[in-house]
């Protein structure tokens, strides 16, 4: 009579993973709460440029403008940033919902208190110099707005046409380094006391 075959005991079942933590609640940005901590020279400096950029002339601008006038100002916000102080709006309460410059001050101060969320003019350099193949300060235009299109946070194409319009020379070459860098509309001349723009 043949042994029995002692049955193999059944792998216990793997306990199922913890749950995950929640993540905390992102606080809204509320610009009544931040100090404004700018000189009385700035505060007009950029207070000049917001006035720019005010088409009723009653001292107020869409909110969807916000992110250009910091990155005129010489700030350098990502799109992050300026959703987070603009509380994620829609397209149209962008083109519609209007702020006045207090709100857009305390706005700019949150930018400038939360520095990692900005850029500097070597860090921008830098991230140029990647796609520098031959190392004389140009970029090939044609693979920087594949890069703003395609990678990151991705631009549309409309803006990336209109952002490298006039910049590319007669090889399809965009200068980065020296005279002028690409800015967040048209380019941006480097001379003293100049910040530049947030480029991607």
């Amino acid at each position: 009579m043949p042994a029995k075959v002692a049955k193999k005991a059944e792998p216990k079942a793997a306990p199922p993973p913890p749950p995950e933590p929640e993540k905390p609640k992102e606080v809204p940005f509320d610009p009544s709460t931040m100090k404004v901590e700018f000189t009385h020279e700035q505060i007009e400096e950029y207070k000049d440029t917001f006035i720019l950029f005010d088409k009723t002339g009653d001292l107020k601008v869409n909110y969807g403008q916000a992110g250009d006038i910091m990155r005129a100002i010489g700030f350098n916000p990502t799109n992050k940033a300026i959703n987070y102080v603009l509380g994620k709006l829609s397209e149209e309460e962008l083109k519609n919902k209007m702020m006045d410059f207090t709100i857009f001050l305390a706005m700019v101060q949150y930018i400038v208190k939360t520095k990692d969320i900005q850029g500097t003019v070597e860090e921008f350099m830098e991230g140029l110099r990647v796609f520098d193949k031959e190392n004389n300060g140009t970029v090939l235009g044609a693979e920087l707005r594949h890069v703003l299109i395609s990678l990151g946070e991705k631009m549309p194409e409309k803006d990336v046409d209109l952002l490298l319009q006039g910049l590319e020379d007669d090889e399809g070459f965009i200068k980065y380094e020296g005279k002028y860098i690409v800015g967040a509309s048209n380019i941006i001349r480097i001379s003293k006391g100049t910040q530049i723009a947030r480029f991607w």
